[in-house]
């Protein structure tokens, strides 16, 4: 698919307080900034390819209590907004969850001091997704590759002096899980390992411990949850 020459500016990347963003979500910066977050909205957070779809996925199965057919609603990106995404003129990630009923459950890939501060402030709850970062950066090379509307990775000798420097999107994954985990005793934040959450599926098939952990974090006044069968 050839790209524009508006979508190549969009998808260049730019920085805010030294993390690379797309130019996209910069000129979009002061709508993700004003985002006023509810006090019982579940922010679901991640460094790029640390299994953000497959997270969303399992925490919709949970609120929706395993009936698949709800689960296939819609596409995970209306179910769940992704906050800074910006790509004119589509909707923005902030319009659609303005637009969203509560219980809202959002996702982003910002680290943690380039949060909406509303999130903080109205003590929201976070589900934080740490991938070990060899992991991430081969899923994240292999996936900018086959990727048009992303910047050509280059070799993967060029490529890992870029992520190792924290020059990709969403900028170091060093300080993006160090930021968010320095922060979790602090806030409701409810922090996971991708490969422990691998294990606990493929060793029994279903979730045990994890499966409180992320019910407990997701429970709201006007909700209840039950145990699956």
């Amino acid at each position: 698919m050839a790209l524009t020459t508006e979508l190549r500016t969009q998808l260049q990347l730019r920085e805010v307080a030294g993390i690379p963003l797309q130019a996209s979500t910069v000129d979009n910066w002061s709508q993700i900034q004003n985002f006023e977050a509810k006090p019982d909205d579940l922010l679901i957070c991640t460094y790029p390819k640390s299994g953000t779809t497959w997270i969303q996925e399992i925490v919709d199965m949970i609120e929706q209590n395993g009936d698949v057919e709800k689960c296939q609603r819609a596409v995970i990106q209306h179910r769940h907004p992704f906050i800074e995404w910006a790509r004119p003129p589509q909707p923005s990630g902030v319009e659609k969850a303005k637009a969203m009923p509560s219980p809202r459950i959002l996702r982003t890939h910002l680290p943690i001091q380039l949060l909406p501060p509303s999130f903080r402030e109205n003590n929201c709850k976070f589900l934080y997704v740490a991938r070990n970062a060899k992991d991430c950066m081969v899923s994240y090379y292999h996936f900018q590759r086959m990727n048009q509307m992303l910047p050509d990775p280059g070799t993967w000798e060029e490529y890992f002096e870029t992520f190792i420097n924290g020059k990709v999107g969403w900028g170091s994954w060093y300080d993006h899980v160090k930021g968010w985990w320095e922060m979790k005793d602090r806030y409701q934040i409810l922090f996971l390992f991708f490969e422990d959450i691998k294990r606990e599926l493929w060793g029994i098939g279903k979730t045990t411990s994890l499966w409180f952990r992320v019910k407990d974090l997701m429970k709201s006044t006007d909700k209840r949850w039950k145990e699956p069968q």
